[in-house]
């Protein structure tokens, strides 16, 4: 019989291992920091302003400061100069302050207000800086560049300082730091268009000259721009520059009447930390503290043996005395009209004082005291000063 083949047998497959799934990694904790929630902004210099925001992430359970300051270009440039750059006096309003993020708080905010004017100068730039956080480290976006987008085309031989709306406004920029109210605004631009624009010839009491002066005279520009500018002259015996000034008064600014208290007492809390303060008044204590101070400001006060006797006892502080010396009447009185022709230079002009002028200035002033109208004339009415909106 034929044999019969084995039958080949069917091989056992060998079973493929399941494959073991890879774990899926655990993300870690957000890292906590405070910086800029963007590294680039765009805003149209039609817009009048940009919002900037502030973020800080991880544990959100405490509080958070940190500083923020706009990187100003003090170079003295026309304001038709076409380079790229935006300047401090010609294209936004100089920014200063320090944040503050409560419990629970994971985003502020800060405005730059920016200057419409009438040159075809194409994309402008400037940079803002955050430093001197507390709470948290800084994070990686602590720089952040703005781009002010060119709204002109064709040049304009008119200036928008001509507009009463244009008019009013920027004086709330130049010597109050911020944005006008609504009441304030209509109340300042009413006078101007009641009085034929406030132009050459028109009424004193309600022209261009008269709506600029109550600028400087008004409560709140004593309570910043002089209240600034004291310290200077009474601690260190000089003006303040442009640069220090304009970002001082700026920190002093609130949005109300509290914030602006809360704000000057800070400022003047800080003074007695200031390098060059500290260089000059660390040696002296007691008596000698008192007055080395009267001796730098050149006054005699009344009330100074009190002043001795409360910083002795510890009554007050070393900031206290400063900030005594400075809100005297002695002070206030002495150092006025000094002011007065400096922030000619540092509001109109965003600039410091030439010698032979602010000198010519003070002078005359000083015969005339009752007629600050020349000087504020002379500023407004300037090429320089029209410059910086439009052809003169």
């Amino acid at each position: 019989p034929t044999p019969t083949p084995d039958s080949t047998p069917t091989p056992t497959p060998t079973p493929s291992p399941t494959p073991t799934p890879s774990p899926t990694p655990t993300p870690g904790p957000t890292p906590a920091a405070v910086q800029f929630a963007a590294s680039n902004y765009t805003t149209s210099e039609s817009a009048g302003s940009i919002t900037i925001n502030v973020t800080r992430s991880g544990d959100t359970n405490g509080e958070v400061t940190v500083d923020y300051v706009s990187n100003d270009n003090y170079a003295l440039v026309r304001c038709d100069n076409i380079n790229g750059t935006a300047y401090a006096r010609c294209d936004y309003v100089t920014a200063a302050g320090t944040l503050r993020f409560a419990v629970g708080e994971s985003t502020k905010t800060f405005n730059m207000l920016i200057v419409d004017d009438t040159f075809v100068e194409g994309a402008e730039t400037f940079s803002l800086s955050l430093s001197n956080s507390s709470g948290l480290p800084l994070g990686n976006t602590t720089t952040t560049t703005v781009t002010i987008a060119d709204n002109d085309t064709t040049a304009s031989a008119g200036n928008p300082i001509d507009q009463s709306a244009f008019y009013v406004r920027q004086h709330y920029l130049d010597f109050l730091s911020r944005e006008p109210e609504s009441e304030g605004f209509n109340a300042w631009k009413g006078v101007l268009d009641r009085c034929n624009g406030g132009f050459d010839g028109s009424d004193p009491t309600c022209d261009r000259i008269a709506v600029s002066s109550s600028f400087f005279s008004s409560e709140e520009f004593q309570m910043k721009g002089y209240f600034v500018y004291r310290f200077y002259k009474a601690s260190l015996g000089r003006r303040p520059t442009y640069a220090e000034i304009i970002p001082d008064m700026v920190r002093v600014t609130g949005e109300t009447a509290n914030e602006l208290y809360a704000k000057r007492d800070a400022f003047a809390a800080n003074w007695v930390n200031r390098p060059d303060f500290k260089a000059k008044y660390d040696q002296f204590s007691g008596a000698a503290y008192v007055d080395e101070l009267l001796k730098t400001v050149g006054v005699t006060l009344g009330n100074r043996d009190q002043l001795v006797s409360e910083f002795q006892s510890g009554v007050k502080n070393r900031a206290q005395i400063v900030r005594a010396i400075v809100e005297s009447p002695e002070v206030n009185a002495r150092e006025y009209n000094g002011a007065f022709v400096a922030m000619q230079y540092f509001g109109y002009l965003r600039r410091d004082p030439e010698p032979e002028g602010y000198d010519a200035w003070l002078k005359y002033l000083t015969a005339n005291p009752t007629d600050s109208r020349t000087m504020v004339w002379g500023f407004v009415t300037s090429t320089e000063y029209r410059l910086r909106f439009g052809q003169p």
